[in-house]
């Protein structure tokens, strides 16, 4: 019969082994059921003779000519810009008072005026110096005419060089030459009268006005910075490989008699400042001759017609100003029975997968004709009808058998009361 100490031990080493034997058995179970509930259902074998399929999203294949763009930047800079400076010596007796940089002057304005008391005087006097050579003229024109009469009633004969001087012929050539450098002097100092008024050469803004009234210029004085506010360009690096694509007219001019671009049109925008719906038209209008040897960049120039919108048919559009840093979207020549799909449907830049019409999966290889950040234009490979997987198949191989998805049923529910209406089911597929 078992002693009362031993009994009292066993209970002892029953409860040590329990403390030891149960958190292991809890964490055991905890396993088990983590593992149960990571795998889920248990999977379903496929029926014998009856290949796992996939459910996709497709999309119609519809060939059709299109216009891609070249998306590049750039910074706008002046096509005319002018340092104005004075061809006189003089004081600025005019000007007007409302000349303040950034604003703008029209072409024959003026901008301001010199003295042009001591050019008057100039003018009188060349004007009074040419008077008198001209009466001198007369003067000895009379005393050719007197001998020649003498020389008639002589009746001799001189040799061509003595009858000149007789006939007076050097006296005459020296007064002509006199008056030829009077005319010449008039005409200076009527041209130095008129360029006391100094005038704006073409629709212009001010940069900087360097000159106020009663301002004293000397030869070569600056006047004023101008820049043409009719057309801007924009300077933007495009790839060489893509000149192909883009038209550049040979005659350096933009548009035609009727506004139509003679290259390639141009978009252009701003996100950032004018926001996402605001742009602005262009026309590609020289190609310039370098290249960028290491990154084989070429430099287009892109004019931007009324860039300040000044003209009343670009009224609330953006102002374009020099510096600017823009986006610039190039139309290319059009491409023809061409497709366009998202880049991410092109696997490995070579094929695309399309579901066949017995339900399976096709890869069909390609000829990409044009490539873009977002997408690709294909020209061959691809026909009319044709299913595009849009959906991604990771491990996919061909030959599997593909489910298309159904979208859920949906109800209109303006007409849910009419016992004669019945849902609409419709296809999606990943929008390009």
């Amino acid at each position: 019969m078992t002693s009362p100490i031993q009994q009292s031990n066993s209970r002892k080493y029953l409860a040590t082994a329990l403390k030891l034997l149960l958190p292991c058995l809890i964490l055991a179970g905890g396993i088990y059921a983590s593992h149960q509930f990571m795998q889920g259902k248990p999977h379903r074998p496929a029926r014998p003779g009856q290949p796992p399929s996939r459910t996709v999203d497709v999309e119609t294949i519809m060939l059709s000519r299109d216009i891609p763009q070249i998306v590049v930047q750039g910074a706008v800079e002046p096509k005319r810009t002018i340092s104005l400076r004075s061809q006189l010596r003089g004081l600025v007796t005019t000007m007007a008072e409302d000349l303040v940089p950034g604003g703008y002057v029209k072409a024959g304005e003026t901008l301001l005026n010199i003295d042009l008391r001591d050019h008057a005087l100039a003018v009188k006097e060349a004007q009074a110096t040419l008077d008198r050579h001209q009466a001198l003229y007369q003067v000895e024109y009379g005393r050719r005419r007197a001998a020649e009469l003498e020389y008639a009633l002589s009746g001799q004969s001189l040799a061509a060089d003595d009858l000149d001087l007789v006939l007076r012929g050097p006296q005459l050539a020296q007064i002509e030459a006199d008056i030829a450098r009077s005319q010449a002097a008039l005409q200076r100092a009527e041209l130095n009268y008129e360029r006391t008024r100094i005038t704006v050469p073409f629709d212009a803004q001010i940069v900087s006005l360097d000159v106020a009234k009663g301002s004293l210029l000397r030869d070569n004085s600056s006047i004023a910075e101008l820049v043409a506010t009719d057309t801007f360009w924009l300077r933007v690096s495009v790839p060489a490989h893509q000149l192909q694509w883009i038209t550049v007219p040979d005659n350096g001019r933009a548009t035609d008699s009727k506004g139509k671009c003679l290259g390639s049109a141009v978009t252009i925008r701003n996100p950032h400042e004018w926001g996402p719906r605001a742009n602005r038209q262009g026309c590609v209008v020289s190609l310039l001759p370098t290249l960028d040897n290491k990154v084989k960049l070429a430099h287009l120039l892109i004019e931007i017609q009324d860039p300040l919108a000044r003209q009343p048919q670009n009224s609330g559009k953006p102002k374009v100003l020099l510096n600017a840093f823009l986006q610039a979207e190039i139309d290319t020549n059009p491409f023809e029975n061409v497709a366009r799909i998202p880049r991410r449907h092109l696997q490995q830049e070579k094929f695309v997968w399309l579901m066949a019409e017995d339900g399976t999966l096709v890869a069909q290889p390609v000829s990409v004709t044009f490539r873009a950040q977002d997408y690709v234009l294909i020209d061959n490979g691809l026909n009319d009808g044709d299913q595009l997987i849009t959906t991604p198949l990771p491990g996919a191989v061909e030959g599997i058998h593909l489910e298309v998805r159904q979208v859920p049923l949906e109800f209109d529910l303006s007409t849910a009361d009419s016992p004669s209406t019945d849902p609409q089911v419709s296809q999606q597929g990943e929008p390009s």
